[in-house]
Order: C-alpha cells, then structure tokens, then sequence
C-alpha cells in the first residue's frame, strides 16, 4: 500500500509536471513567437531605411556632380572670357587712350573760350569723365603688366593656372 501511495503521488506529481510544463512552454512559444515577428518587423525597418538612406546618397551624388559641373562650366566661360578680354586689351586701351586724348582736347578748348555759369558745369562734367577714363586707362594698362613669380606660385597652390590669369 505504501508503494500504491507512492505510486499515485508520483503520478499526480507526473501530470501536475506536465500540465505545468505545458503551460511554460505555451509561454515560450509566445515569447518565441513575439521574439521572431519583432525580428521580421526589425528587418523591414532596416531594410526601408537602408533603402531610403541610400536613395537620399543617390540624390545628394546627383546634386554633387552637377554642382561641380556647373562650376567647371562658370569656370570655364569666365576663363574664356578673360582670354577674349586679354585679347582685346590693346584694342581697349589704344580706344580709351584716342577717346581721352579727344577728351582733353574738347577740354582744352573749352577752358580757351572762357568760363561761364553753363560752361563751369560743363568744365566740371568733362573733367569727371576725363578722371574716370584715365583710371580705366590705368587699370587696363596695369592688366597687362606680368605677375611676379610668387604671386603666380600663390595663385598655383589654390588651384588656380595661367590660363585663369
């Protein structure tokens, strides 16, 4: 009887454990579940951010390179255009040299006849103009003047050449 009495706990003690482990691993299922959707639901996350993250870096490459073009082709007109200006220096300044000399010779004349209250004004106008174009005369002459090697070695450590010169 005593083994009957065993017997019986132990049988009790048999289905409490499975009915208890049951009820522990349906807990652990859940939890392995919930665990594994969190995962899928992590991955979509990550992979639509990878995906908008690396549509974003396309985008900014794009607006990259067409910057940089932009500003080879600014650089490229704005050296054009100074090489058309070089080249037309002598004619510039051979024109504002005949235009000043014409200047001081209507000035001259004008100083010869005698001043009144018009011509003081007019005498006034012509002597601005005249400064103005000489300093325009002296400007352009002063572009054709040769830079100084150290200045040309500082202009060719920023990236600049002759030819923007």
């Amino acid at each position: 009887m005593k083994n009957l009495v065993l017997l019986i706990v132990l049988a009790l003690g048999l289905v409490g454990g499975y009915f208890a482990g049951q009820y522990r691993g349906r807990e652990a299922r859940k939890a392995l579940e919930q665990a594994v959707e969190t995962g899928k639901a992590l991955d979509r996350e990550r992979a639509s951010t990878i995906a908008s993250l690396k549509k974003d870096l396309d985008g900014i490459g794009e607006k990259y390179k067409q910057d940089i073009e932009t500003s080879r082709k600014n650089y490229e007109a704005k050296a054009a255009e100074w090489q058309r200006t070089k080249l037309r220096l002598d004619e510039t300044i051979d024109h504002q040299t005949k235009s000043l000399t014409a200047l001081n010779k209507t000035l001259a004349a004008m100083e010869k006849i005698g001043a009144s209250a018009g011509t003081d004004k007019d005498l006034a106008q012509l002597r601005k103009a005249a400064a103005g174009l000489q300093r325009e005369l002296d400007g352009n002459a002063c572009l054709k003047t040769p830079l100084p090697s150290s200045v040309l070695d500082a202009l060719g450590s920023t990236g600049m050449t002759e030819a923007g010169r």
